[in-house]
């Protein structure tokens, strides 16, 4: 293996690492055996790790080319850091919990040059004491997982069994074209990564892989399984370092639904939902009554833990189609109820009546201003990223009566929650707002085309306004650790069970002792039910929209 040379190599292998220093030792190590009659370049991108293993490259591989990255990115924004570099005509990613076997690199470089068609090719995994690791997937299909849920596959033929369902139901001996792959290791041709695209970022962790297997049939390439070429793969070193199981059972959820999101139809991606859950529950039933054995609390707990995930974002996509019920509707924005609501609102947090009133005639000339800055062309979207009048109201009036100094909001679009906040802190002569917003494109926007977030605002009110565009996975803990205490939390963004968790449970841990968190559409899901059950907060509900709870 060269790691310096004069001509281009053919191969770039790409390894990202994230606190696996003995483990990343161990695969590069591997590397001389394994890519043995072949010229390649060797890339390592760390993700942040603070277990010595940069200073171990540097000792011991000071020639291999290391891209450290200051914080974890993810594995596919890493890998697409290294793919932007690689001077070979393929690439090879490979995880730092993997090793190469003998001439593995190269016969999956000469694989790829006897198939000009192969977009993606994946060798043989094993395990450490040599079994084999299924690694290959058939396209979604909902009579396919009909089949595997109702167990009819036992019925089936063994090579009928394979053909359908490839991962443990055949013996991966063959060289076949199959629908995805396990991402432990794969060669990737530079010629379709420039025709299909690099990894997608909307992935961190898991799903990025078979998101790219899919694109590459999408665009006219093929995805074949290799066994000539094998590799050791260990497994999930880095998340059972990162999270618990049980937060690594809900990102494998959410990324599979992202996947399935880009993928497949709506509807077949619930029914294919069901399929999966279906499957679980009788997997665990088989166990029980089959095989006359019980349930330990893990399983039960992890089987609950799917059961709440898959019920919640149904309960989220059911409330999408009816939430815009207009009795319902018009009822929560009478002002009986809205008065009703902030009397509620008074005796829950010791604040004076007659002050509900005084406060109350400040926001209608507010709600003028919106209405007629919001004009007559754009009031036909239907999509306007607007928080109701009637919680407006109620946002501003909580802003005025605690007179807060740092308050924090997530999810700005036209900004019409940031000019009440904005007001509100102005009256009171005090108090400044920060703002995260990520802004989206085409159909899915809610800010009208030439338009900025945050555009309803006027300059007066900017000068107490922050405002960071990005992702709040990405950018709300830091601007929290910069802040390090802060008086109100504002949730606004994505509205999906495991966002609004995250930023609920994120933010609570920098909330000052007293101080509110609100969101906005805590109807969509049980995020906010659970949340001010689990830390036994005081809390508020207004028309099912907008929740507030006090630390």
């Amino acid at each position: 293996m060269r790691f310096e040379m004069e001509n281009l190599p053919k191969v770039s292998i790409i390894i990202v690492n994230h606190n696996t220093r003995d483990l990343l030792k161990k695969c590069l190590l591997s590397l001389k055996e394994g890519s043995e009659g072949i010229d390649s370049q060797v890339l390592v991108v760390d993700n942040g790790s603070v277990d010595g293993s940069n200073k171990m490259l540097q000792e011991e591989f000071p020639a291999i080319k290391l891209i450290a990255n200051s914080e974890n990115q993810g594995f596919a924004k890493a890998n697409n850091q290294a793919l932007q570099q690689m001077q070979g005509e393929y690439a090879l990613l490979l995880n730092s919990d993997a090793q190469l076997k003998s001439g593995a690199v190269y016969k999956l470089y000469n694989f790829m040059l006897k198939n000009a068609k192969a977009g993606i090719v994946g060798p043989r995994l094993l395990n450490e004491d040599g079994t084999l690791q299924p690694s290959t997937y058939p396209p979604f299909s909902l009579w396919r997982e009909f089949i595997r849920t109702s167990r009819l596959y036992l019925l089936l033929p063994r090579k009928l069994k394979g053909k359908m369902f490839l991962g443990t139901f055949w013996d991966h001996r063959q060289a076949r074209m199959v629908s995805r792959l396990k991402g432990a290791c794969i060669m990737v041709s530079k010629t379709a990564i420039a025709n299909v695209g690099l990894l997608s970022e909307d992935f961190f962790f898991y799903g990025e892989i078979h998101d790219w297997c899919l694109r590459m049939w999408e665009n006219g390439w093929e995805v074949w399984f290799c066994p000539d070429a094998e590799v050791i793969h260990i497994g999930s070193q880095t998340a059972q370092k990162k999270w618990c199981e049980k937060e690594h059972r809900l990102i494998k959820l959410s990324e599979q639904e992202r996947l399935l999101s880009k993928h497949v139809l709506p509807l077949v991606k619930w029914l294919l939902f069901l399929n999966y859950l279906l499957s679980d529950i009788i997997g665990y039933i088989f166990r029980v009554f089959w095989k006359q054995s019980s349930l330990k609390n893990r399983e039960i707990n992890i089987l609950k833990l799917e059961i709440s995930w898959y019920a919640n974002r149904f309960k989220e996509t059911y409330l999408w189609f009816f939430w815009h019920n207009k009795a319902i509707a018009w009822f929560h924005k009478t002002r009986f109820y809205q008065y009703r609501s902030l009397l509620k609102l008074c005796r829950l947090f010791n604040i004076q009546k007659h002050e509900v009133k005084n406060i109350s005639d400040e926001v209608f000339p507010l709600e003028t201003f919106v209405k007629d800055k919001w004009q007559t062309g754009l009031k036909e979207r239907s999509r306007t990223g607007m928080l109701d009048f009637y919680c407006a109201r109620t946002l501003y009036f909580i802003v005025r009566i605690f007179k807060p100094e740092i308050v924090v909001e997530t999810g700005v679009a036209n900004g019409a929650s940031s000019f009440f906040i904005l007001s509100a802190l102005e009256s009171n002569k005090k108090g400044r707002l920060y703002s995260i917003d990520y802004p989206f494109s085409g159909k899915e926007s809610f800010i009208p085309e030439g338009k900025e977030p945050g555009w309803i605002v006027p300059p007066h009110l900017r000068s107490r306004w922050t405002l960071e565009l990005g992702k709040t996975s990405e950018k709300l803990k830091a601007l929290l650790e910069k802040l390090g205490r802060i008086d109100v939390f504002f949730h606004d963004s994505e509205h999906t069970y495991n966002t609004m968790l995250f930023e609920y449970e994120t933010a609570w841990k920098y909330l000052n002792r007293s101080g509110l968190l609100i969101s906005d559409d805590v109807g969509f899901n049980d995020a906010f039910g659970t949340f001010v059950k689990r830390f036994n907060a005081r809390y508020f509900v207004q028309g099912n929209r907008l929740g507030v709870a006090q630390k």
